[in-house]
């Protein structure tokens, strides 16, 4: 599959561009719900690409990581960026968006995902509808077209959803201004927490007998935003 992460962001973010009082956090976090089912793959079958999963697993999952991501995550780490435009993301806590808002631009985020996997993968829409230009032949590693794309947007997407993120940060900045500098030791602390999260999700990541890519991945990375949020959650307590 595409990687989760940045491939299946690059998609979502124009429909920011284009309507901006969109949730623009709940379009992110709902773009990547769908695959987050895979960390939990050894003790429960999520079928999250399918139906009513876009309501009892894609659309609580994302409202409850749009309002982590908002609240406990990217006003305390995105500080921390060497970048201005990336520290503006610190600013999407001063925004308020209705659940309607929230929830709509979740299933979108999702619905999303899934459109861009029926492409990339041999058993899904995008062979059934084309099957002349998926019977092309590809280079070798690749088994077939479906899995040259995923390769093709994993590396093509990730720069495009950069940039795509650098600018919106850009005009957070320019919509609220800069954010006040923390302190020398506000500062470690946030360092410490992330450094912590980064080695527990790496351990949380090695893969197991017949775990397959996917599956440790998203574990790791769902161990990483477990603790930064938790400790994020604290700091943004400390400080109100």
């Amino acid at each position: 599959m595409p990687f989760t992460f940045l491939s299946h962001q690059a998609p979502v973010l124009p429909f920011k561009r284009l309507w901006p009082r969109m949730d623009g956090v709940a379009l992110v976090a709902g773009s990547a719900m769908p695959d987050f089912a895979f960390a939990f793959s050894r003790h429960v079958n999520v079928p999250s690409h399918e139906g009513a999963m876009f309501f009892f697993w894609n659309l609580p999952l994302g409202i409850a990581a749009a309002y982590a991501l908002r609240h406990a995550f990217l006003p305390v780490y995105a500080p921390l960026s060497p970048f201005r435009n990336f520290r503006g993301f610190a600013q999407v806590v001063r925004r308020r968006p209705s659940i309607f808002n929230t929830s709509i631009s979740a299933i979108f985020g999702s619905f999303n995902h899934v459109m861009v996997d029926h492409f990339t993968h041999e058993n899904a829409l995008g062979p059934r509808w084309f099957p002349r230009v998926y019977a092309i032949h590809v280079p070798e590693p690749f088994r077939d077209l479906a899995q040259l794309l995923q390769v093709v947007f994993t590396i093509a997407f990730a720069p495009i959803a950069l940039a795509l993120f650098a600018k919106i940060g850009r005009e957070k900045i320019g919509e609220f201004g800069d954010i006040s500098p923390l302190s020398p030791a506000d500062r470690r602390a946030r360092w410490a927490v992330l450094g912590a999260a980064v080695f527990l999700g790496a351990l949380a990541a090695i893969p197991t007998p017949g775990s397959g890519f996917a599956t440790p991945v998203l574990r790791g990375a769902t161990t990483f935003f477990a603790v930064a949020i938790l400790f994020g959650g604290a700091f943004r307590q400390r400080s109100t």
